[in-house]
């Protein structure tokens, strides 16, 4: 890349990217073809452990071929150091004294606030949005404007309600969503839970990493690469915005 590219310390885009993605759907209808968006947000994720932003100890591919690829942004910060307002603040282009969520545990993200989600369903958008955290649950105010929301399970055959699922869970629903709508111009939003605490990567990835956190995002790299290697099959990836952001 070249000298002028721009870097973000925190890896969060947030109000920068919310605020510029509505206007491109008349970019895509200008350039005579669909233009499909995807954001990951990457939870509590610190750029000091992204290999694109100078750590050596781990090689994280998926992250090093959008940083080659596109642009890393130096100067955009979280609006909250949690997950809720964050996300909230990603998907409206408000700070949490006007969209009203202070905390994970406040109320939910009101209807009466726009989402990015249901501007682009309204330019005929289709769109999916597939979480990892309860923190992100369907009833929290984010599903506005998505066509397919999917959470954490409330319960299944291990037992009461888990708190998050693995980032392979994740990716999997989203592959297979986008499988059903790669006809149609789409927003897809990916929320991987893996790199908060407590650390336990899965193998191979907890005994590649000495350091279980830098494990968990190694782990978290691979599935935003199942990502990228599946858009690029179906020949969907150079019609495509991906954008991947820490959210805190």
């Amino acid at each position: 890349m070249d000298s002028g590219r721009r870097r973000a310390r925190s890896l969060s885009l947030l109000l920068t990217i919310s605020a510029g993605l509505a206007g491109l759907y008349w970019w895509s209808v200008d350039a005579r073809a669909p233009t499909n968006i995807v954001i990951v947000t990457l939870d509590t994720t610190r750029a000091d452990r992204l290999s694109p932003y100078g750590y050596m100890d781990a090689s994280m591919p998926a992250l090093e071929r959008l940083a080659h690829e596109g642009v890393i942004f130096d100067r955009a910060m979280s609006v909250a150091p949690v997950t809720l307002p964050a996300h909230s603040s990603l998907f409206t282009g408000l700070f949490p004294p006007r969209h009203g969520v202070r905390d994970n545990a406040d109320r939910a993200l009101a209807s009466k606030h726009t989402t990015l989600a249901e501007t682009l369903r309204a330019h005929g958008f289709r769109t999916g949005a597939f979480v990892s955290s309860v923190v992100l649950a369907s009833d929290r105010g984010l599903a506005q404007g998505f066509d397919r929301y999917v959470d954490v399970p409330t319960s299944d055959e291990r037992g009461p309600r888990r708190l998050q699922r693995r980032g392979d869970e994740v990716m999997a629903d989203a592959i297979r969503w986008v499988d059903e709508v790669r006809s149609a111009p789409f927003f897809l939003w990916a929320h991987l839970y893996d790199p908060h605490g407590p650390y336990a990567p899965p193998e191979p990835y907890r005994s590649r990493h000495f350091d279980p956190y830098v494990g968990e995002i190694a782990f978290a790299d691979a599935q935003i690469g199942r990502l990228l290697d599946h858009l690029q099959e179906y020949g969907l990836l150079e019609r495509t915005i991906v954008i991947v952001a820490g959210d805190h």
